[in-house]
């Protein structure tokens, strides 16, 4: 896992499009995006057949920990913890 670049914002090309047209090119984007996401929204990126967030973080950024943390991570909340708290770990 490279530092700088999952702190690091991704090319237009490989931004995440959240289903409400948004659309986001770095992790900490991602969290506070999830933040205000509706629970249908939510639900639209994250169920029992896909974690959209898990893989982005994963196919984007190569940061193997983060996917393996929101693939288990079910919930809004937990989603958003689990990203800053990420962040957080590799900026110290």
């Amino acid at each position: 896992m490279d530092k700088k670049r999952v702190l690091s914002a991704c090319s237009q090309d490989v931004a995440f499009y959240l289903c409400t047209g948004r659309y986001v090119n770095t992790l900490h984007q991602l969290a506070m995006s999830i933040s205000v996401l509706s629970p249908p929204a939510f639900v639209y990126h994250v169920n029992a057949q896909k974690n959209d967030f898990a893989k982005w973080a994963q196919d984007v950024f190569g940061d193997d920990e983060l996917a393996r943390r929101l693939e288990r991570t079910k919930e809004k909340d937990a989603t958003v913890d689990t990203i800053l708290n990420r962040l957080r770990e590799i900026s110290s």
